[in-house]
């Protein structure tokens, strides 16, 4: 399948997901609950569809992540809570690949966990998989295919930034058809959001915060429906798939540029082209 063929299907192709990631020098703590979507809202897909939520938190040495299925419970339940120094949660909305657990994302591969907002062709992807990514990358979801080609260019360059701009050059060069590469990846240390997108770049947007003092949000989201309790009290970096405005005034990252956020908490815009 060529950049051409699959570029008509996905521009009207809409809301596939939601992303949330934060990292702080304290405890993130993270509660998510459903609220019931309105008709109007374009998160009414995830209410209505098979979906499914994801969450990853890192604490200590290790990675705990969470899935679950949306039709397995309807309107008012809880997700769940979930603490850590690291937590990332994706949202999906089945519009590409299998609806099964080992496709919930968001994906884990070694140290690696990796969350991806935005439709790509996997067709195309897997033919620059090599090896035991190549493997990996089974199955029809194409954000995993992103995921192993992503972490096969870090472990050729030897450096994640390298690697990254090696694979979007890559997707390029040959022209794979996507909406979108944006993405939250961490490895237990640093926490990486991509923004990049090629098509509708007013919808798919990364906005990112930096609270010094901590933070505290409790709040109905009134584009998802979705209850968002957030706190942590020591210094916290945030980034998300959509604004909170109401909350706090979060700015967009501009397109084709990725934050990084070390282990210290030094927190880097990075132009990529």
């Amino acid at each position: 399948m060529n950049y051409y063929l699959f570029n008509p299907l996905i521009y009207g192709w809409p809301y596939v997901c939601r992303l949330l990631g934060a990292i702080s020098s304290d405890t993130v703590n993270i509660r998510l609950r459903f609220r019931g979507v309105p008709r109007t809202s374009p998160f009414k897909l995830v209410y209505e569809n098979p979906d499914a939520v994801g969450v990853a938190s890192y604490s200590g040495d290790s990675w705990r992540v969470f899935k679950s299925l949306v039709k397995e419970s309807r309107s008012g339940y809880p997700i769940g809570e979930f603490r850590g120094r690291i937590v990332i949660v994706h949202v999906r909305n089945r519009l590409q690949g299998e609806l099964n657990e080992e496709n919930i994302q968001p994906l884990k591969y070694g140290e690696w966990i990796f969350a991806h907002h935005g439709l790509v062709d996997r067709v195309n992807l897997v033919k620059m998989l090599r090896n035991r990514y190549l493997s990996e990358a089974k199955g029809r979801c194409g954000s995993k295919a992103l995921f192993c080609l992503i972490l096969q260019e870090i472990e050729d360059k030897g450096d994640f930034i390298e690697g990254l701009r090696s694979a979007i050059d890559m997707i390029n060069r040959i022209r794979v058809g996507y909406t979108s590469l944006n993405f939250i990846a961490s490895n237990g240390r640093c926490m990486y959001a991509l923004r990049y997108s090629r098509v509708k770049t007013s919808y798919y947007i990364i906005y990112y915060m930096d609270e010094p003092g901590g933070i505290e949000v409790n709040r109905v989201s009134e584009a998802t429906s979705m209850e968002v309790f957030l706190k942590s009290r020591g210094r916290t970096i945030a980034v998300a798939s959509e604004s909170v405005g109401g909350w706090l005034k979060w700015p967009p990252l501009p397109n084709k540029h990725l934050i990084k956020v070390d282990e210290n908490l030094n927190l880097e815009v990075i132009r990529l082209s």
